[in-house]
Order: C-alpha cells, then sequence, then structure tokens
C-alpha cells in the first residue's frame, strides 16, 4: 500500500495554520511565544500552577531574558494573565479565554486536515480497487 500521501495532512495543517496567522481575532506568536504559550498551557490542563518564575527558567525554549520578555508579550497579546497566589507574593500564569479559543481553532483545523486526508484516502482506494482486473489480482498472489 502506498503511504507516501500520508505527509499531505501535515501539509493541509501547515497551510490552514497560515491562514490562522493572518485572523485578526488572533494576534500572531513568534515560534518562542507560540512554545511557551504551549508550555503554559500544558501545565495549567494538568492543574499545576506554572509561576512567572518557573516559566522564565524553561531554558530549552530560551535565555531568562528572552522569555521574561516574551511572557509579557503574550500578557500584551491577550494570551495569558497572572494571578496572585495565596499570599499575594508570587504570580502564577495561566491562559486566556483568548488562548482556549486559540487551541479550540487549531484543533478543528487539525481535525479538518486529517478529515480531508480521510476522504482522499477513500477516494483514492475506491479508483484503485475500480482498476483491479482478474489478470492485476492473479500477479499480486504469483
Amino acid at each position: 500500500m502506498d503511504h507516501s500521501h500520508k505527509y499531505e495532512t501535515y501539509l493541509h495543517f501547515i497551510e490552514a495554520l497560515e491562514a490562522l496567522k493572518k485572523m485578526p481575532q488572533f494576534p500572531p506568536l513568534d515560534s518562542i511565544e507560540s512554545e511557551l504559550l504551549n508550555e503554559i498551557s500544558l501545565c495549567w490542563k494538568k492543574e499545576n500552577s506554572l509561576l512567572v518564575n518557573e516559566a522564565i527558567s524553561i531554558d530549552k525554549i530560551g535565555s531568562r531574558a528572552t522569555l521574561h520578555a516574551r511572557i509579557k508579550n503574550l500578557r500584551k497579546k491577550g494570551y495569558v494573565d497572572f494571578h496572585n497566589d495565596i499570599d499575594g507574593r508570587k504570580k502564577i500564569i495561566k491562559p486566556t479565554m483568548l488562548a482556549m479559543g486559540y487551541f479550540s481553532t487549531l484543533s478543528h483545523l487539525l481535525a479538518e486536515a486529517v478529515e480531508k486526508n480521510m476522504i482522499r484516502d477513500q477516494s483514492r482506494n475506491r479508483r484503485s480497487t475500480d482498476r483491479v482486473t482478474g489478470d492485476s489480482v492473479a500477479y499480486a498472489f504469483n
């Protein structure tokens, strides 16, 4: 079975992602902001509070200064907000409704790309089985 077209699902998603970047309701994110927002949101999903100090220590994404600047950008763009912890001395970063809407839209785009590829696969399978003759079936088993 030929799987060479399977990459198309991801390419459809990339095309849709480019369109998403142009949507006015979602301010554009650079690659560091995107990765940082992913980390913040994953911590939040796991019900782990992420403090600003912890977020700027994620050295796999960037330096402390870079991450501090990107957190400010994410807040300015409306993707994250700060909440004080119990004693008020530390700030917890949480994704906003805008961030949840952004991820929801990404999920929808990914599902659409998968669905498009499934429909294309079914169409290809139908065409290839329509062309199967007795000779080609016999050849396949010899």
